[in-house]
């Protein structure tokens, strides 16, 4: 395990094939203008592309396009919000229907089409009209399904800003059997990041608020292929020599 975990750093610290010099600094939670940078560079992809690329382009462009319209929160995330001096509005607060926060005898503050990184922002603004210079802080949590290869999987809520590849390390690390480069990502049943592009965003650092992940969403972990000589030649020659033994040991009673 100590072992894999060390080959999964390592990985991770690699460069991309080609690239000779760090990718441009970006926020750990996206921008409204890094996003709509992408998108512009998705809906390129999508007439430029491959067939399997543009299916790819097709689909991230939805996805941020939805970001961008509906913003980040869904009803049951939870997000985490400290303001200075106030212990009944520093807590983790769950969001409701209709996007709404409810902040105790304050307010209620609407999160429609805000993004993770307009989350501090927004409650500063909506707080301040009813307390004078509050000191706010913000953060917000992503339940995710870390399966595969990995030593504990199962669901994890994890911070916005973690990288992706401290995402696996929370679920226990990489399995024995764990093959990095195949692991994907899927959204009810579909997948949303082919083993590629989860490679690169390993490589590159990104976090899950990058890669626009949401609650639900699973990151599966890759397994090797198996040992084709191990697990049928072996075991069926096994077999073989066991039933010879059991003939010649019958004739001879």
């Amino acid at each position: 395990m100590i072992l894999l975990s060390f080959v999964f750093s390592l990985f991770v610290s690699l460069p991309v094939a080609g690239q000779t010099s760090p990718p441009p600094a970006r926020s750990a939670q996206a921008t409204r203008s890094e996003l709509e940078s992408q998108l512009a560079s998705a809906q390129r992809e999508e007439q430029t592309g491959s067939e399997s690329d543009r299916d790819q382009a097709r689909m991230t462009a939805t996805n941020l396009n939805d970001r961008l319209t509906n913003g980040d929160f869904q009803v049951g995330d939870r997000v985490l919000i400290n303001v200075q001096g106030q212990q009944t509005l520093s807590d983790t607060f769950t969001v409701r229907e209709g996007q709404i926060v409810h902040l105790p005898n304050l307010t209620d503050i609407e999160l429609h089409g805000v993004l993770r990184s307009e989350l501090q922002g927004h409650v500063y603004a909506a707080v301040s009209k009813y307390l004078r210079d509050p000191v706010v802080r913000t953060g917000s949590l992503v339940r995710l399904a870390v399966l595969g290869s990995v030593g504990r999987p199962g669901f994890y809520s994890v911070s916005a800003d973690m990288l992706l590849s401290d995402a696996i390390m929370n679920a226990g690390g990489l399995a024995s059997n764990a093959d990095v480069s195949r692991t994907t990502i899927n959204r009810a049943g579909t997948v949303v990041w082919r083993a590629s592009d989860v490679a690169t965003a390993l490589k590159n650092g990104e976090t899950v608020d990058q890669l626009s992940l949401r609650a639900g969403d699973q990151l599966n972990v890759g397994a090797t292929h198996p040992n084709t000589f191990l697990t049928i030649i072996l075991p069926v020659t096994a077999a073989v020599v066991g039933i010879a033994v059991s003939v010649v040991l019958i004739t001879r009673h």
